[in-house]
Formats: structure tokens, sequence, C-alpha cells
């Protein structure tokens, strides 16, 4: 029987090997991207490093809680992604021989758990790096990574909602432990720095990794094929640089998950039938409202140890988060010319109609949110500027792909009016921003 070593061998032999030209010109893209995204991120880490919060040990508990959402939120997309994924090609021609298919899965593997520590690395140490927590935390969130990946890779031959529903449920539990923390402020002078087990979690990894390399050998076709329409929807829309495509293949999926709902007649006047039915839109979609307030705390966190302006900032940036939860209707129709003509109406009606829901959302929430800031005004800007931004994204024109092409050099060549349609929102909201620091000097 032929071995998967081998067979790999043959297929890396019968792959059609480039020139040496294009193999340069690929290695010089890929060290020249490398090296600007490093020198981003080592500047990122420079600017946190030299920023030193208000000591408070009510820090050190609420930066755990905060890596544990990090970690929860990686365990989730890693469950939507697979996170062992093949191709059509590979399932049909590559696993369906009576090759070993653990170690043809294990190459992949290696990858998603690299990925994943790399991964943990930053999301799970950025907290405590942001609240000056000492302590090896870069190490533990990439054991963690590592026993994240390996979990999901154990759990994926069970088609279950189990894993996704207790994952839900400690991203839940800890949100309100940390507005517990908020609210109570209980007396936490007796707590000095937090310890890292970092022998326990490094435990954990090595008998994870090795359930999920026995796990590789009872993954079927039908588990390596979950995550490729997630996957693909994701390469087409970083090749074309629009992510209608993937977003558009999320909200099916969520909507899917909802199972059937009870369908009604909606009687009254086209505005207020457009109204109702974008609340019932966000209603249904559980994570909205969950999002939204779990965005609340994260105003009252910051001002334990930012000053007026940082404050300000972050408080923008939530409140554009917040808004962009409720905006799902606003994409929807803007998006699609079709759904307008079945709708009927103005295009101003409908826009209108589907602006209503965001605008109220986000002055509830900034409203909220107004004690934990310095002054009410930044609140209004706050709420102002999002929604703007919002209405902005949700309104841009769809990426021309005639359009003439500029060549940047080492970016390659861009369409001209795509960094135009990158900027129509972000800018604005860098405008507000530059705004609040303004008011709040």
């Amino acid at each position: 029987m032929t071995t998967s070593a081998a067979l790999s061998r043959r297929l890396r032999r019968s792959r059609r090997r480039d020139p040496w030209r294009f193999r340069l010109s690929r290695a010089v893209d890929r060290i020249t991207y490398t090296a600007m995204f490093t020198g981003i991120a080592l500047g990122a880490v420079a600017e946190l490093l030299a920023f030193t919060p208000a000591p408070d040990t009510l820090w050190n508990p609420i930066a755990v809680l905060v890596g544990v959402l990090a970690a929860t939120a990686q365990i989730g997309v890693l469950l939507a992604f697979g996170p062992v994924v093949a191709r059509g090609a590979a399932r049909f021609w590559v696993l369906s021989t009576p090759v070993d298919r653990r170690g043809l899965l294990v190459p992949r593997f290696l990858a998603v758990l690299a990925v994943s520590a790399t991964v943990g690395t930053v999301v799970f140490a950025l907290p405590f790096v942001l609240m000056r927590v000492s302590g090896p935390w870069s190490v533990a969130g990439a054991l963690g990574g590592v026993v994240a990946a390996s979990v999901t890779v154990i759990v994926q031959p069970h088609v279950s909602r189990a894993p996704r529903r207790v994952v839900n449920g400690v991203a839940v539990t800890a949100w309100m432990s940390i507005l517990a923390l908020l609210l109570v402020r209980p007396t936490m002078s007796g707590i000095g720095g937090v310890t890292v087990p970092l022998v326990p979690v490094a435990l954990a990894a090595v008998v994870s990794t090795g359930v999920a390399v026995w796990t590789l050998g009872r993954l079927n076709r039908i588990a390596l094929a979950a995550g490729t329409e997630l996957a693909s929807a994701l390469a087409v829309s970083v090749t074309f640089l629009d992510s209608a495509l993937f977003t558009s293949l999320m909200t099916s999926r969520r909507t899917r998950a909802l199972g059937r709902v009870r369908s009604a007649r909606l009687h009254g006047r086209r505005f207020a039938v457009l109204l109702r039915a974008d609340c019932r839109r966000v209603l249904r979609l559980r994570h909205v409202p969950l999002v939204w307030l779990g965005l609340i705390p994260v105003p009252y966190a910051i001002g334990l140890g930012y000053d007026a302006r940082t404050q300000a900032v972050l408080h923008l940036l939530c409140a554009f988060l917040a808004a962009g939860q409720l905006s799902g209707g606003l994409r929807a129709v803007c998006g699609s010319g079709a759904l307008r003509r079945s709708i009927g109406g103005t295009d101003r009606v409908i826009r209108t109609a589907h602006l209503v829901v965001p605008t109220v959302g986000t002055l509830v929430w900034c409203a909220a949110t107004t004690p934990a800031l310095p002054w009410t005004g930044t609140a209004v800007l706050s709420a102002f500027g999002a929604v703007l931004a919002v209405y902005r994204i949700a309104t841009k024109p769809p990426l021309d792909y005639s359009a003439p092409l500029f060549d940047f050099g080492g970016y390659g060549a861009v369409p001209l009016t795509f960094i135009l349609r990158l900027a129509r929102g972000p800018a604005l909201l860098l405008v507000f921003a530059y705004a609040q620091i303004l008011l709040n000097w």
C-alpha cells in the first residue's frame, strides 16, 4: 500500500515548477509585505509599552477575563472554519484513496496549530500588555492557541451545537463578571501579580495535540468539507478586495442557524413596515443585541486608567462598532438594487427607514456610557460620528474592477477607485477621532 509520505512526494513532483525568476519575484513580495506588517506591529507594541495606565489592582482579574473572551472568540472562529479543511479536489481524488488519512492531514493540522498559536500569542497577551499586568502572557497565549486548535479538531467529527453553546456560555459569563467587577469594584488590595500556570497549560497542550493527531484519522470527508464554503468565500473576498461575499455568507449561516421562525404579515405604511421588519431582524439575530450590550462596559473599563483623549477616541470606536451591529438591514438594502426595487418606494424612504434602528441604538448606547466620560459632548460627538460613518460605509458604491490601475511599487497594481472606496467611512471616523482629541485636550 502506498504511504501518505510517498503520495505527497509524488504529488509535489507532479506539480509544474515555475521559473526561478517568478519564484524570486514572489519571495521578494512576501519579504516586503512581511517586513512592512512586522514594522507596523512592532511600532504598535512600542506605543503600547510606552503607555502606563493608573495603577489599579482591579486590572488583574479584568485582564484575565478579557483574555478568556479573546480565547472564546478564537475558538469560535476555529469552529466556524473546521478547522481542518480539504478542498473538493483533495477530498475526491486524494482522501478517497486507501492511503493513511492521518498522515495526509498532519501537515494541514500543523499549519492550523502554527496559525492558532500565533494568533493566541497576540490576542491573549494584548489585554495584559494594555493593562500592565506582568507575566509570561505571550507563552501562555501560544500554548492556549495550541489547546484551542487541538480541542476544535477533536470535536470536529461530531456534528453538534454543544461546543458552540459552551463557548457562548463562557463568553457571556466572562462579560457578566467584568460588568460586576466594574459596578461593585470590590477591595483588591491583597491581589498582587497574576500568576501564570504554564506547566498545566503546557501539559494540556501536549495531551490535546496528541489526541487531535489521533482524531485526524477519524475525520470523514463530510467533516472536512464543513468549513470549505467559508474558506473559499474568504479567499475570494481577499482576492477581489471586497468583503461583500464573505459577510453575506456569514449572514446566511447565522440565519440558517436560527431554524424556522414564525412569519407574519406586516400591515401599515411602507415606512412603518420597513421599520418593524428591521427591528425584528435585529432581535432574531441573537448575537446583535449581545454584542451591543457587551460593548457597554468597555468605556467604564477604559475610564479606570486612561486619559480623557484616549477615552474619547476609544468611546468613538466602540460607538461605531455598536452602530455597525445594528446596521445589517441598512447594508442589505443599500447593497442590493434588486431588493430595493422589490420593496418599492424611493431610495430615500428605504434608507431612512433602515437608518432609524442604528441611530436610536447608538444614541441609547452613548447615553448609557455617558457617566464614564469626562463630559457629555464626547458622547454626542461619538454618536453623530458613528452613525454618519456607518451610513457612509453602507452606501458606498460597488467596487469597479474596470477602473484604471496604478502601480504603487511594492503594493502592486491597485484600482484608483479602490482607495477612495476603502476610505469612505473610516476616513470620516478618523476625522471625528481627531476632533475628539482636540476637544478633550
